[in-house]
């Protein structure tokens, strides 16, 4: 599995946010028809160790994640579970194992890219940063 799939089952199979997006948790598209509130998340990009060898999979890898929700209250509390979810996560993550988990909110510049402004929608966005084993 991806890292990116690794972190939406790490999401669906923790149950407090679960409690609040059941199973709505997607990579790079959502599907049109999906209810709210939901998780989306797309990889941003990697970086290496920096290492001579070469490497089976990136060092670090960044996330963009919104959480999405008809209301503000709703999207910064569904942020605030996937932030305690995930920030700090060490050995497995969904299938997978990862060194660290790290999680920022994103900067104030950062334009939410899964959602129209007339969607009329609320997003909390973070930022995502993982460190692989």
């Amino acid at each position: 599995m991806s890292t990116g799939e690794n972190l939406i089952k790490h999401l669906i199979d923790d149950s407090n946010v679960a409690a609040v997006i059941a199973d709505r948790a997607f990579q790079n598209v959502v599907p049109a028809e999906d209810a709210l509130p939901y998780v989306w998340l797309m990889r941003r990009g990697t970086g290496d160790a920096g290492t001579l060898e070469a490497e089976d999979v990136p060092y670090l890898e960044y996330f963009d994640v919104e959480c999405v929700a008809l209301g503000v209250d709703e999207a910064v509390d569904l942020a605030e579970l996937v932030r305690t979810s995930l920030n700090g996560q060490q050995g497995t993550l969904g299938d997978g194992l990862v060194q660290w988990v790290e999680v920022r909110d994103q900067s104030d510049d950062y334009v939410p890219r899964n959602v129209d402004a007339d969607e009329r929608l609320s997003v909390a966005s973070l930022d995502l940063e993982v460190t692989n084993l």
